[in-house]
């Protein structure tokens, strides 16, 4: 599949960006970013979760929740970060645009 390791590339750096944003935060994936046992592996040793739904009882008011582009809520290209709790936040990222509020 044409441009699939690029992707998978972007989505595994953009979720350590994200945890260099936000060093203590709680960071979970909606399910998992990638299929590579290895990269799981990398990511949960980085202190990122995965969840299985966005509405899963671990993930708390101020929690940050990655959205894979291939399954997840936002039905956009690119992943999505997402805060939940009073003054919710979503922020897309959709190609090369970059962040957006939504």
């Amino acid at each position: 599949m044409p441009g699939s390791a690029s992707g998978v590339r972007r989505a595994i750096d953009i979720t350590f960006k994200i945890r260099q944003k936000n060093p203590g935060g709680r960071i979970f994936t909606v399910g998992p970013i990638i299929h590579n046992p290895q990269v799981i592996d990398a990511i949960s040793r980085r202190g990122i979760g995965i969840i299985n739904d966005i509405l899963d009882p671990k993930l708390k008011s101020g929690d940050i929740a990655i959205i894979r582009a291939h399954g997840g809520l936002s039905g956009k290209k690119g992943l999505s970060e997402r805060s939940r709790g009073a003054g919710n936040r979503c922020h897309l990222s959709n190609g090369a645009q970059g962040p957006r509020n939504h």
